[in-house]
């Protein structure tokens, strides 16, 4: 949830005025998807200015799980295995993913 609040605050500043997140989880995507949804205290500050900001936004939320999105899968990956905050504009690691996923070509997975 805090990831998903933080990237919607990332886009906010940087005009973005559409938005399309495609999460794993589908507890955050219930979240978004019930619009009497409040969250813990804690976090209830942030997602009302999340919910304000994404109001002035074309602003879409997908599930799709993990397994079933190699592109998400890969950055979800690369997340565990940073230290720290890191910001790319296009990641490199899945610059030829992104493409075969935006022509349509099927990725597989064998174990």
């Amino acid at each position: 949830m805090k990831a998903t609040i933080f990237a919607i605050n990332i886009a906010s500043k940087r005009g973005w005025h559409w938005l399309w997140l495609e999460i794993d989880s589908m507890a955050v995507f219930s979240c978004f998807s019930n619009p009497g949804f409040l969250p813990p205290l804690r976090l209830r500050n942030s997602w009302l200015h999340c919910k304000d900001l994404i109001s002035n936004m074309r602003f879409v939320i997908t599930h799709t799980y993990r397994e079933g999105n190699l592109v998400v899968d890969t950055m979800a990956n690369k997340g565990l295995n940073s230290s720290g905050f890191v910001w790319w504009d296009l990641p490199p690691c899945i610059q030829k993913q992104l493409l075969l996923d935006s022509w349509g070509v099927p990725s597989f997975r064998f174990h």
